[in-house]
């Protein structure tokens, strides 16, 4: 039987230009951790690794949405609640 725990990550209402930066570091760490595990497997390897492949595209297009968003908010001077939660389940292989 699978458990999935539920860890709140944000939780708050922000200046958008604030919201802006926690959401930027967020997503370009996700972003360098890909780009590193692919270095990594081309060095290690002489292959790309197919999940980070697979999420840079999925990762820079939501970071252009939410620059895109945060932008409109900063200039229409208006906050943003931002809410993310992280689930980890525990399963077999």
């Amino acid at each position: 039987m699978n458990r999935t725990e539920q860890y709140t990550l944000i939780d708050g209402t922000f200046d958008a230009a604030e919201a802006g930066d926690i959401l930027y570091d967020l997503f370009s760490f996700k972003i360098n951790y890909h780009e590193r595990k692919n270095f990594s497997s081309q060095e290690r390897f002489g292959v790309d690794d197919a999940n980070a492949v697979r999420r840079l595209p999925e990762l820079r297009q939501t970071l252009k949405q939410i620059r895109e968003q945060v932008a409109s908010a900063v200039a229409a001077d208006k906050k943003l609640i931002v809410h993310s939660e992280v689930l980890i389940t525990i399963t077999e292989i």
